[in-house]
């Protein structure tokens, strides 16, 4: 019998139950990093009458901080 091999890394567990949670991690992950950004240079803007300036400096390093946490969470699975 051929025993499927593949990363888990949270350790213990099946392997589709390590996928699903980091799937729901990763999109979580966008959501938080995408609307604190965007939330934020909103925020700025409206401090500094600047619109929308900030608002797509925020949305710049939301994207940025979603691509590396994303990038963190997944790359266990890029290796195989």
């Amino acid at each position: 019998m051929v025993k499927e091999s593949g990363p888990e890394p949270g350790g213990s567990g099946s392997g589709s139950a390590v996928g699903f949670a980091t799937l729901i991690f990763t999109g979580s992950l966008l959501v938080g990093c995408i609307g604190t950004g965007l939330g934020l240079g909103y925020l700025v803007d409206q401090w500094t009458h600047t619109t929308p300036l900030f608002v797509f400096v925020g949305l710049f390093f939301g994207i940025l901080a979603a691509s590396a946490g994303t990038y963190r969470a997944v790359r266990d699975y890029l290796n195989q």
